[in-house]
């Protein structure tokens, strides 16, 4: 029938719960964000607040990091689907080397299972700097923010043919809530089984 499935994971973090701080009592203890971010470099990448970020750079961020993925689209549609799901400056967070932003995280706040929660609208990276733990570290920056908002939890969607995403988070404590069904059709082959009807 032409339609492609795609499984999508919704995974929730409760915020509360994480371990993030090595204190001077538990410095022999290492968390799971240190573990996988061992090619960090604090010295040339800066992690903060997307507050500022124009909406060019944003959207040039985006394209780059889903240059990969087969998808076109222009910016309009970018700012358009952004502005649909809530995404706030305030609350994103990435990772810049200089004025370039090379891996965001775009959240949303929201209401989920009745507590006030962090919606991950969209995450990337540019194709040159995966797999350098720049996600882990921005979530790791960000948390301490979240928490003093009174944010409950932080929910993301990850495509679970995206075998490192989901290797990512599960290993940041995030846990499978949910599994979605995704159908990708070209809207000329939908337009054709309308009109069989």
């Amino acid at each position: 029938n032409g339609l492609s499935t795609i499984y999508v994971i919704c995974g929730y973090y409760q915020v509360n719960y994480a371990c993030i701080y090595r204190t001077s009592s538990s410095s022999q203890r290492t968390t799971a964000f240190e573990e996988i971010r061992p090619t960090f470099q604090p010295d040339t990448m800066e992690i903060r607040s997307l507050t500022g970020v124009s909406d060019e750079a944003l959207c040039e961020a985006w394209q780059r990091a889903f240059i990969d993925y087969g998808m076109t689209v222009t910016s309009a549609q970018l700012l358009g689907m952004f502005a649909r799901r809530g995404y706030s400056a305030a609350n994103s967070y990435g990772a810049f080397e200089g004025d370039l932003l090379v891996c965001f995280t775009l959240n949303c706040v929201d209401e989920y299972g009745g507590s006030s929660s962090i919606y991950s609208t969209s995450t990337g990276t540019a194709k040159e700097y995966r797999r350098k733990g720049l996600a882990a570290e921005i979530f790791t920056h960000m948390l301490p923010h979240l928490q003093v908002q009174g944010i409950k939890q932080y929910v993301l969607e990850v495509l679970k043919h995206n075998t490192a995403a989901v290797a990512l988070y599960t290993k940041m404590g995030f846990a499978v809530h949910r599994e979605f069904y995704y159908y990708r059709q070209t809207v000329e082959a939908v337009k054709l089984k309308l009109a069989e009807r």
